[in-house]
């Protein structure tokens, strides 16, 4: 398929997926903030492999075009004959619009330079912030362990060049404390480290780098922008839900989130405890008495990865038909008494 063909129908395949998810994710507006965490999660992975499922699932529906037959000869006449030359679609000759393609991968590049950035920021802050050592972080990171059932033990670090707790990496978890964390409160501590082992079990900074690829490859789309907006909200609430789950008091932890997030001063390319980003909706649904904060199951991951790939599947192996298959056809007919007659062209 023409590269510019497959970007265009490409697009509107997302376009479909990500209208799709906004009117489920509107019909459980009033649902728990992990259903729509997930949903918003596999919409975004799914306009992601959708190109890719594309390639390797050809999904083609026959199309009939014109024909063109001899009729059967008048009794006594000599049989007609039918001479006809293919000429090359209009479409093949004259490729307008050539100028978008090369738009979009400069826009792909300059995405995906902004966001490898973000990742050796937070790296190099990571190398160059200090060990905790502190036996009473330590003593409260063990505690909180046991209660989210984290295997992994991550690094404490302290750094200067952050204002917010932050957690980052896979293979070896870290997270990162701001300088002022060694006057924090017992409670504080413990409420910080709760939020961030939730992330890190979770796999978030992972799930966020996806869905920024997904903005990446569709960075002109807004439905895109908007998608990553609702993952980031529901990544965050769903988190909070979390914290509260373990029996952590919600004006307390309101509290904490509210004098945290009063110290940014720069926003990072990480998962943040105390984003500002919607921090007010957030306090606001910690508030609530009656939201419904319940989890997720494995079964019931599982069986939206199920029904996800059940839907996405098909739509990503529909392909649209190829101009350059399309000719147009033209001709004589000659009969036996030397009269022509023009055959019109067809496509």
């Amino acid at each position: 398929m023409d590269p510019l063909m497959f970007l265009a129908v490409t697009s509107l395949k997302a376009t479909v997926i990500l209208a799709v998810v906004f009117v489920i994710a509107y019909a459980l507006r009033n649902g728990s903030s992990s259903v729509r965490y997930l949903i918003w999660a596999w919409a975004l992975a799914a306009v992601l492999i959708a190109p890719a499922l594309s390639l390797l699932i050809r999904w083609e529906i026959p199309l009939s075009g014109p024909a063109v037959a001899a009729s059967a000869a008048p009794h006594g006449s000599a049989p007609q004959t039918i001479t006809q030359s293919l000429e090359p679609a209009t479409g093949e000759r004259h490729r307008p619009a050539s100028w978008i393609l090369p738009l979009w991968l400069c826009g792909v590049g300059l995405s995906m330079m902004r966001l490898a950035v973000g990742h050796v920021r937070a790296f190099m802050s990571l190398r160059r912030a200090a060990r905790v050592w502190n036996a009473e972080w330590q003593a409260t990171l063990v505690e909180v362990e046991s209660r989210t059932r984290w295997g992994k033990r991550p690094d404490l670090r302290q750094s200067r060049e952050t204002d917010v707790p932050f957690s980052y990496g896979w293979m070896r978890p870290v997270i990162l404390l701001p300088a002022d964390s060694a006057d924090w409160s017992s409670e504080r501590r413990r409420v910080v480290l709760m939020h961030e082992l939730v992330h890190l079990r979770r796999q978030d900074w992972l799930l966020f780098t996806l869905a920024q690829l997904a903005c990446i490859v569709y960075w002109f789309h807004p439905l895109a922008w908007m998608a990553l907006s609702r993952f980031r909200q529901e990544q965050e609430r769903s988190c909070d839900d979390a914290v509260i789950r373990t029996g952590t008091a919600q004006s307390a932890y309101a509290e904490h989130l509210v004098s945290i997030a009063r110290s940014v001063t720069e926003p990072r390319a990480a998962v943040f405890m105390a984003s500002t980003h919607d921090l007010e909706r957030r306090v606001e649904a910690l508030l609530d008495p009656v939201r419904n904060r319940r989890g997720l199951t494995r079964g019931a991951c599982a069986a939206a990865f199920a029904v996800a790939i059940a839907c996405v599947a098909p739509l990503a192996a529909l392909r649209a038909q190829d101009p350059r298959a399309v000719s147009s056809l033209s001709g004589t007919i000659y009969d036996a008494s030397g009269a022509t007659c023009r055959m019109p062209q067809c496509c």
